[in-house]
């Protein structure tokens, strides 16, 4: 379910609920004709009938067209219910199309709204969904074609070839179709890992491409970027399909198929989230604001170098040649044109030899990796120069390279990135002496010749950042001497002019008193000055104070950067620096988290009361807010955290881990952080996914439930668990009231298991104040049924 269903099931609009209706039943309709279409199109032979059901697809897809907002895509995709039945699972697929989301569980609850004469919607849904599971289609993006009658003849040969592929690959024959007028045989294209690929068999299929020359283009492409060592990042990159559709040259060459099945791309997204992938994967069409999307792995082992898309541009331009022949189209490939005359591959093959000839196992992709790929942020000295070592090789080898500047660009850009996320202590071991590098590693050094100038400069300029942070760090406590190398490292670092870091330093400076305890009211007094600096002056200040020392300090600044978030007016940037710091080491948790968290439930809402007094944590009011939510804000929110996901999911896991151990007392926690800062830390936690939703915070808040809801689960039975009994309770409440904002009927199984525990909750705690804390829940148990219920 998507963020902005989830705030609209909370508002009672009946006239608006029909009206969303309407678009669901047509919906259901789509994914009924389309299943249908699948499985009765192995008995059709060119009659009737399968012009009929195109027909009526035709009709349906028109008809969605008409309503506003949407952006012009369909996507359907397989879902997965964990722990669900085996026919559960097989029907669990989801539609969305704009902000109408259609389910198996959705359907039902508009049956019920519209009358029993709409009872049939329920069967064809679920025949529907069974059809694309048997089909073992993960997801289905589709682009409705408007009026244009090449664009319908688009999706009608669509839908022949992904009708007949599943066949033709099981009794090992062509897919035979009609395409304007004319027979053609066609088998299935084999992708870049010899594995059959429906959506290069359909690109094929509507491009009269024959399937010799398809399988010789998916060849040079892989062969290209594997020797090119790298494609671009992302995940419209994670095949050779998605790479060809990623290259100008190619895109205007060749038609895209407006329905894609089981790409990667649509295969881990949520929600608004496809909004913006789907943007990128056409940059044609009007699909909102788009947000960093997740990166994936992919086939071709690198994803850092940038310079893919000219060299690729450079390959289309030598190795394909559009000609007429016999008076038909066809795609021919002059491979010896193109190794004739693409004289950087073969200098730059030189680079990849090179590498083969320094790594003995020779695993090009790894060599590639350990030069300027991977984590940096947990790095030590010792593996840092190893990494520096070989991009040293690869780098100089490289720069010898003539015409390998766009690669080297590429290497440089990402290297600089990496290098960025180095600890900052790392670099205190880091010795340079002209070409030459030095490396502290305990009490054992490696030297390190011949560093190319732009890798000793970037060196240079992060041991200068290095210090400046410190010595940002140290101000506040200490008086501290700037000189023009720390100015010139954090302007460098934040992207401003010298001058400005001067101003904003000297602004920082007179916010704390001479034993380093911060200034409120000088600190918004010169919040005017600060907003000067917008576009940087969050992540600056936020980087550089988020450490305060003691706890009055740091609740005074917590309440002075919301009135400068308030001021700047840069709410979506402030939650980025926010998520991006929570998440930078997922293994760790410091006291800034907790800040970060309570500053990310402030910029998502229009209106708090806090905004005027001390808070240390977030009223459990905000769960009520429904119109002072900013949606713009929230939407954005989740897409981020789903961006984030997996760091985003390791830190909740340590976050817990770490509570866990601090609960049970034992001697080897040595954390700085206690059980009552990490109960708070998963309260605010709790609060901001229930508020923000999404696939992700609806991940966190179920599995949380799990254990929070079990009154027999380890955190209600360790050694100073008794201690903390409230605390705990207050987060299963969060997590109930969670589950009411953002939970599916799914979901009332856990919620029932709370419910009938109420007794073994009772047990846990004496007293009137335990009993009363109970009984809050099992009343916020009760709504959470209720709500998620009628989903």
């Amino acid at each position: 379910m998507s963020f902005s269903e989830i705030i609209d099931s909370q508002i009672d609009r009946p006239s608006e609920e029909e009206n969303v209706d309407s678009w669901r039943i047509l919906l259901v309709n789509l994914a009924y004709l389309m299943s249908s279409y699948f499985m009765d199109v192995r008995y059709w032979e060119g009659i009737e009938k399968e012009k009929n059901t195109f027909s009526h697809i035709v009709e349906t897809l028109h008809e969605l067209d008409q309503m506003a907002g949407h952006d012009g895509t369909v996507l359907i995709r397989y879902r997965g219910l964990p722990g669900g039945s085996g026919t559960q699972e097989k029907v669990d697929y989801v539609m969305e199309f704009g902000k109408v989301v259609v389910d198996s569980i959705t359907v039902p609850g508009m049956v019920k709204r519209l009358g029993i004469q709409m009872t049939h919607l329920s069967g064809r849904v679920v025949k529907a969904f069974e059809t694309f599971s048997k089909f073992g289609i993960s997801n289905l993006y589709l682009k409705i074609p408007g009026e244009s009658a090449e664009a319908i003849e688009h999706i009608r040969v669509c839908l022949s070839i992904i009708s007949r592929y599943n066949q033709a690959l099981k009794i090992d024959a062509p897919i035979v179709f009609n395409y304007k007028g004319e027979e053609i045989s066609l088998s299935p294209i084999l992708d870049q890992r010899n594995q059959p690929d429906p959506n290069l068999t359909v690109m094929a299929g509507l491009n009269a491409l024959s399937t010799k020359v398809m399988q010789a283009l998916v060849r040079k492409m892989d062969l290209l970027m594997r020797r090119s060592g790298s494609m671009k990042s992302g995940e419209q990159y994670s095949s050779v399909y998605n790479a060809i559709f990623g290259i100008e040259k190619l895109k205007e060459k060749l038609v895209r198929p407006p329905i894609e099945i089981n790409n990667l791309q649509w295969m881990m997204v949520d929600g608004d989230q496809a909004v913006a992938l789907r943007g990128k994967a056409d940059p044609g069409q009007s699909a909102g604001g788009q947000q960093d999307v997740p990166k994936s792995n992919h086939e071709y082992g690198i994803n850092k170098i940038e310079s893919i898309e000219k060299r690729l541009d450079l390959f289309v331009d030598c190795f394909m040649d559009l000609e007429s022949s016999d008076g038909e189209t066809q795609k021919k490939f002059d491979m010896g044109s193109f190794e004739k005359q693409n004289s950087t591959d073969e200098k730059l093959n030189q680079v990849i030899d090179y590498l083969v000839a320094i790594e003995p196992s020779g695993n090009v992709d790894e060599a590639l990796k350990k030069g300027y790929g991977g984590s940096f942020e947990q790095i030590d000295s010792h593996e840092l120069a190893e990494r520096l070592r070989l991009a040293t090789k690869l780098v100089s080898t490289i720069e010898k390279t003539p015409g390998s500047q766009q690669v080297l660009q590429g290497v440089m850009n990402n290297f600089k990135v990496n290098l960025g996320q180095v600890p900052d202590n790392v670099y205190d071991d880091l010795l340079l002496a002209g070409d030459e590098l030095r490396v502290r590693s305990g009490e054992k050094e490696m030297s390190i010749d011949k560093v190319p100038a732009s890798i000793s400069e970037l060196i240079g300029f992060y041991k200068k950042r290095a210090d400046a942070r410190k010595k940002m760090m140290s101000m506040v406590h200490h008086t501290i001497h700037f000189e023009v190398q720390d100015y010139e490292a954090i302007a460098r670092d934040f992207d401003i002019s010298i001058q400005d870091s001067k101003d904003i330093i000297s602004l920082v400076k007179g916010c704390f008193d001479s034993r380093g305890h911060f200034l409120r009211d000088a600190f918004e007094k010169n919040i005017p000055e600060f907003a000067r600096y917008e576009e940087k002056i969050f992540e600056f200040l936020w980087n550089y104070l988020k450490e305060t020392h003691g706890r009055n300090d740091r609740v005074s600044l917590l309440n002075s950067l919301q009135f400068l978030i308030v001021r700047i007016e840069q709410p979506k940037k402030a939650f980025k620096v926010l998520l991006t710091d929570f998440c930078f080491d997922p293994s760790d948790v410091r006291f800034s988290d907790r800040n970060a968290m309570m500053l990310a439930n402030l910029l998502v809402r229009n209106y708090n009361k806090e905004s005027n007094i001390n808070i240390e944590i977030t009223p459990e009011e905000v769960l009520l807010v429904k119109n002072g939510l900013n949606l713009d804000i929230a939407v954005s929110a989740s897409q981020m955290i789903v961006s984030y996901e997996k760091r985003w999911l390791e830190k909740i896991k340590t976050i817990h881990k770490w509570l866990l151990e601090a609960l049970d007392l034992k001697s080897s926690y040595t954390q700085p952080v206690s059980a009552r800062f990490l109960l708070a830390l998963e309260r605010e936690i709790g609060i901001l996914i229930s508020l923000v939703g999404g696939g992700t915070a609806l991940i966190v808040i179920r599995n949380a439930l799990k254990e929070y809801g079990n009154p027999g689960s380890k955190i209600y039975m360790l050694r100073d668990s008794p201690q903390h009994m409230t605390a705990i309770l207050q987060n299963l409440k969060v997590l109930i009231r969670g589950m009411e904002r953002i939970g599916e009927k799914e979901d009332l199984f856990i919620l029932d298991k709370v419910k009938g525990s109420e007794d073994r909750f009772m047990s846990l705690g004496k007293g009137p104040r335990h009993e009363a804390v109970v009984r809050r829940i099992i009343k916020w148990v009760d709504k959470s049924i209720n709500n998620c219920s009628g989903r």
